[in-house]
């Protein structure tokens, strides 16, 4: 009887081991080509509080493409009250291409410089603003960024003394986002500044048009490294869109995305819902590709 059993695992065993190998060997990648476009503008409108009444901020982030290569982004925002607008606001990078560098100079005057390996990702960046030096190494798997470092030092060469170097992981599987392990900041204190853990799952629309999804925008230190990932030079872009988040071993709270497209399949709207254990934010993103 003992014997029975035994091969009756070992059989359950060798069919799990056989099914993990096939789909090694069926998994085929989706070779998404780079977008054809001259334009992406991104629109979002929100509510916010002025002093005295509700104010409606309308924040517009506008992707300017030449033969493929993004060349400039500008992000606006206007606060109106009724019809009257009540302050503007704007900010631009434009984008140089030369060899394998690509320069990022904003309306601050703030520098990025990248350096590109011969796949035409990242590998370094520095970037320089009034008062400190920040370097990045980027690391990639299979073409997939999967590590993003960073050490920040002033501007004289003296290394920060809190919080002076920084990693970001990214886990994929099958050219979809897994997971993302951030660093936690100073200023955050619920996440008892560990880490942070935040895992994806992905849809069955395939990612056509190389959108990045929104956490990963806002993602520190990967935030500041916006335009590269609409550049294309930050990795593949994974290879559905992403369908939901959460945080790691926290089922009370999760984020769903869903999309909209026009009749030629152009992404027309990302729609985020977040639940939390006493509420639900939600964020619609409008989007226009010539």
């Amino acid at each position: 009887m003992k014997k029975v059993v035994l091969l009756f695992i070992t059989t359950i065993l060798l069919f799990s081991c056989s099914d993990d190998d096939e789909k090694e060997k069926t998994w085929n990648e989706i070779n998404i080509p780079v977008p054809t476009m001259s334009k992406m503008v991104m629109t979002e409108v929100e509510e916010t509080y002025m002093t005295t009444s509700t104010a409606i901020n309308t924040i517009k982030n506008e992707y300017a493409y030449t033969d493929n290569k993004l060349t400039s982004y500008t992000n606006t925002q206007s606060i109106s009250i009724g019809e009257e607008i009540v302050q503007e606001l704007s900010h631009q990078v434009t984008l140089q291409y030369e060899n394998n560098l690509v320069t990022m100079i904003d309306s601050e005057d703030n520098k990025w410089i990248y350096t590109l390996n011969e796949q035409g990702y990242a590998t370094q960046c520095t970037y320089t603003t009034i008062s400190q030096v920040r370097q990045y190494n980027f690391t990639y798997t299979d073409g997939y960024l999967t590590q993003l470092h960073e050490n920040i030092t002033s501007i004289n060469g003296t290394l920060q003394p809190e919080n002076a170097s920084h990693t970001l992981s990214l886990v994929y599987q099958y050219g979809e986002l897994i997971s993302v392990t951030s660093p936690s900041l100073t200023n955050e204190s619920f996440t008892d500044y560990g880490e942070n853990k935040i895992m994806y799952e992905a849809g069955e629309t395939i990612n056509y048009y190389c959108l990045p999804c929104l956490d990963l925008l806002e993602t520190y230190p990967l935030s500041f490294h916006q335009c590269a990932l609409f550049a294309g030079i930050l990795g593949k872009p994974t290879q559905h869109l992403v369908a939901r988040s959460t945080p790691e071993n926290n089922n009370n709270e999760y984020t769903t995305y869903s999309y909209t497209f026009d009749n030629e399949g152009k992404p027309t709207s990302i729609y985020s819902r977040t639940h939390y254990s006493n509420k639900i934010n939600t964020q619609n993103i409008s989007i226009a590709i010539e």
